[in-house]
């Protein structure tokens, strides 16, 4: 039979990954400590309030009552902020009816709601509060000892390094959405990509992309090429783009009509994602965004500017040099025209060489004057 600390330390991370398993991995907590009950909060001790709480056997409505009033009668609340992070209390520590002032809470709250016994402690404690386990036995339960104590030492590490792992995916979540949000402003199509060409964000525009009538098609997530001259271009433009150093790929496939399928002419980029990037939701692995747009003209207008500098991590003085370039202004007419030195576009153009994956001015011009977001569509 395996140690059922063992077992809530797995179930603990393993709900990093599955969310919905958390309520699951916090009945195994409950087994771990032979309680019928356990709660995990966030407690924020200058607002005096607990900020989450998730918990498995206790009624919802329980712990809403709790979280709204109680957790200001409870008298285990500041004795578990006193002792700091990885001390166990339990029983006559937390709740004794010998003393007056937990009498309130023991018998308005805590018996009529079936919590008998109750053992827990600190976790962990950073800028947005004290995270606190608590366990509960119902009333006549024998009370938590040593063996309680001992595995609440094994447990607490674990636990704070889930919950923070959990958080950290919950951002990383977050900023996925939105990024996906920004995307899906954009007119053209616009995709994240990993090395090995899988999809991990797209906006609505690129459904034309894989299309029967498109240059590309998807296959088990993964990007692969429909149209034949891209057999050989696509995979080297992700080697390009995700290697080291990462460099942009780009190609024009012409349009057709030949009486049975029309098609029409793409440009394709695909430009490297560097480290930090919004778009790369803080992974080290590389990525890359394929860019897709059809024949246009050049434009200078703001919203096309904005959009450079959310999707591109440009500065608004970097897309505005990039746009002047799509529109063929040459380095010195754009010094003089917005007033600063040959120097400041020189530095500007190595900072765009390093996001946009270009190795030359000339090979920027040319990304610059077949960027669909520099384009009418």
């Amino acid at each position: 039979m395996s140690d059922p600390i063992d077992t809530a330390i797995r179930s603990l991370y393993d709900s990093v990954l599955d969310p919905t398993a958390w309520p699951d991995a916090l009945g195994r907590v409950a087994v771990a400590f032979d309680a019928h009950a356990a709660t995990v909060w966030r407690y924020d001790p200058q607002l005096h309030r607990i900020s989450e709480m998730t918990a498995q056997g206790h009624d919802p409505a329980v712990l809403a009552l709790y979280a709204a009033h109680y957790v200001q009668l409870d008298p285990a609340t500041p004795k578990v902020l006193a002792a700091g992070v990885g001390q166990w209390l339990g029983d006559e520590t937390l709740l004794d009816a010998r003393q007056a002032a937990h009498r309130p809470y023991l018998y308005e709250f805590a018996l009529p709601n079936g919590l008998g016994r109750v053992g827990g402690g600190q976790v962990a404690a950073d800028g947005r509060g004290c995270l606190y386990l608590g366990v509960q036995r119902r009333p006549g339960s024998p009370r938590f000892g040593s063996v309680a104590a001992q595995r609440f030492a094994s447990l607490a590490p674990h636990l704070a390094r889930a919950d923070a792992m959990r958080q950290h995916m919950a951002r990383l979540e977050q900023q996925q959405a939105l990024a996906a949000n920004v995307l899906d402003r954009f007119e053209t199509a616009l995709c994240v990509v990993d090395a090995a060409g899988r999809i991990l964000i797209a906006n609505r525009a690129a459904d034309p992309l894989f299309t029967t009538a498109g240059p590309l098609q998807v296959h088990g997530g993964f990007v692969r090429p429909r149209h034949d001259a891209l057999r050989t271009w696509w995979p080297q433009a992700l080697k390009a783009a995700c290697g080291e150093p990462p460099r942009a790929r780009a190609t024009r496939l012409p349009g057709r009509d030949d009486g049975a399928a029309a098609t029409v002419a793409w440009s394709l980029w695909l430009l490297p994602l560097p480290p930090g990037h919004a778009l790369r939701d803080g992974r080290l692995e590389p990525r890359a965004l394929l860019v897709g747009g059809r024949a246009g003209r050049a434009v200078r207008s703001p919203a096309h500017q904005a959009a450079l500098r959310e999707v591109y991590g440009l500065t608004p003085a970097e897309a505005d040099w990039l746009t002047a370039l799509a529109g063929g202004e040459t380095a010195p007419a754009f010094a003089q025209r917005r007033g600063v030195s040959i120097h400041t576009v020189r530095s500007q153009t190595a900072a765009l060489l390093g996001k946009l994956g270009c190795r030359s001015q000339l090979e920027l011009a040319a990304l610059a004057r077949e960027l669909p977001c520099l384009r009418g569509e």
